[in-house]
């Protein structure tokens, strides 16, 4: 049979101290070491199952890629429109917000989640105390011998007990497989998620809120465009109504002047309707009671050549984007998910421990007699369950495999997204230009139709047709400018939040091609 293991020690006044440990205990010592460096299941690899990205955006701009080569990123982005009011209001929304609030919390909730699962890597302690207190009467008869006989005398006092017991109790669970190593990082994958969730819900509330502005000076503009058409309908009214009058007119252009402008007005109501329910969702996304002003005039001017966009390269977007982040978070989370089911399947070991005095007075209630204490293991091992755990560990693997393709897919519609607004910011700048034309001939072609008619060469229906064609016109002008700016909104959102901001001047570049 081998010796025990001894340990030499040499103390410091120079006595040598010596303690031997049998072979099965230095083995045991040596296994849970060994173990406790053991983790079950997969390590995750990130970016698992993430589609290649190409080395640059297909729609991507040349200008633009120069440009990304030196950059930073801006986190307010919103800036770039070079409007105050809207700073402001988008200010207040990230401030104030209540989905922002809510979001918020749900970090403090799942930091204390977190704290919940580190705490099973630290043994417990707790201490307990219990005390008691009794009174009675104790009755005791005593025989007596007298000169008739014996006789019994009865006798009554008072009794009093006390019992006080203090108990300190420690368990640990050895974490053998690495169950709670890897609840703990699931716990923390978690917790970057709700953190990344939250910065996409800030992200989401900021374009909600800009495109609202916009949408909103849109309608302002929409309505300026039919004012000043019923204006100019009501000079035509007059003109026709005077050549009425003096018999050179019909009655028929005479109508037909009244009906342009009764269609006109018409249309006043509806948009402001419009306006002041966007207005009202505007507040609510800036966490105020719905009774916005806007004090910004609209300039005449109001649209302006947005700068060139550096997109960069599409593999940076999976560390831009929170929602991409938060997606590969989930997938972190569920990686370590399947340790937690695998190391469910093998044997758990846990040590209890208890340490404490009893005693009927409390003046010795700490007196060595009356301590006590005493140490235990545990050993919990799954024999036969009937394939539960398996099952559970197969359920967490595919749990995981949902989870990867779920990250894909995002990846790729994130992919999508870019492009896509890349795309359509280069047709509607074409698209803004062709419109610009068409204004101009519609303009030159109502002066030439009136003209025309006052010198009675054509009918009023050539100037009806004229004057509805110009205001169509200027109006598919102001509703094309809108989509280049919310389509840079969603550029901003595609791109993680904004994009980087080039050392250069980008207003020469941007009016050339504008």
């Amino acid at each position: 049979m081998p010796a025990p293991v001894q340990f030499l020690k040499r103390s410091p006044e120079g006595v040598t101290l010596s303690m031997r440990l049998p072979w099965p205990l230095c083995f045991a010592l040596v296994f849970i070491c060994f173990c406790g460096c053991i983790k079950a299941g997969p390590d995750y690899q990130s970016g698992s199952g993430a589609a290649a990205a190409p080395g640059s955006y297909v729609n991507q701009e040349s200008l633009s890629l120069e440009k990304s080569e030196k950059a930073s990123h801006p986190d307010s982005w919103w800036t770039g429109f070079n409007n105050p009011e809207l700073d402001a209001l988008v200010e207040e929304a990230l401030a104030n917000n209540p989905d922002i609030r809510a979001a918020a919390a749900r970090v403090l909730e799942y930091r204390a989640v977190l704290a919940q699962a580190r705490a099973g890597l630290f043994p417990s302690l707790s201490l307990s105390g219990e005390g008691s207190w009794s009174e009675g009467t104790s009755t005791t008869s005593t025989p007596v011998l007298t000169s008739q006989g014996i006789s019994y005398v009865t006798r009554q006092r008072d009794v009093h007990s006390t019992s006080l017991d203090l108990t300190a109790a420690a368990s640990y669970e050895l974490d053998l497989w690495g169950r709670i190593a890897r609840s703990n990082e699931a716990a923390r994958a978690d917790l970057l998620a709700v953190e990344e969730n939250a910065r996409t819900v800030a992200q989401t509330i900021a374009a909600e809120t800009v495109s609202a502005y916009l949408e909103i000076e849109n309608l302002r503009r929409l309505i300026a465009v039919t004012q000043q058409s019923i204006e100019d309908f009501k000079r035509n009214l007059s003109f026709i109504r005077r050549r009425y009058e003096g018999g050179i007119a019909s009655v028929l252009d005479l109508r037909q002047a009244r009906r342009l402008l009764a269609q006109a007005e018409s249309l006043l109501p509806p948009l402001r309707t419009d306006m002041k329910a966007r207005a009202a969702a505007l507040a609510v996304l800036a966490g105020k009671y719905p009774n916005l002003e806007f004090t910004r005039e609209i300039p005449e001017d109001y649209y302006k050549a947005l700068p060139p966009v550096p997109p960069g390269i599409p593999s940076d977007l999976l560390l831009r984007r929170p929602d991409l982040r938060q997606a590969e978070a989930g997938l972190q989370a569920a990686s370590a998910r399947i340790g937690v089911a695998r190391a469910a399947r093998f044997p758990s070991i846990s040590l209890t421990g208890a340490l404490g005095t009893s005693s009927p007075d409390l003046e010795d209630l700490f007196s060595p007699e009356n301590r006590f204490w005493n140490l235990a293991a545990g050993l919990l091992a799954p024999i036969y369950d009937a394939g539960e755990l398996k099952a559970a560990e197969e359920a967490a693997r595919a749990r995981f495999a949902q989870q990867e393709a779920a990250y894909a897919k995002t990846v790729l519609n994130a992919f999508a997204e870019v492009e896509s607004a890349l795309a359509a910011q280069t047709e509607q700048r074409e698209y803004r230009e062709l419109l610009l034309k068409l204004v101009e001939e519609s303009a030159a072609t109502r002066e030439t139709a009136q003209s025309r008619y006052e010198q009675g060469l054509s009918t009023y229906l050539d100037v009806l047709d004229a004057q509805q064609a110009l205001y169509s016109a200027q109006q598919t002008l102001v509703n094309s400018e809108l989509a280049i700016y919310l389509n840079r909104v969603t550029l901003y959102r595609a791109l993680g939040g904004g994009w980087p901001a080039s050392e250069k001047n980008p207003k020469g570049s941007e009016s050339k091609q504008e």
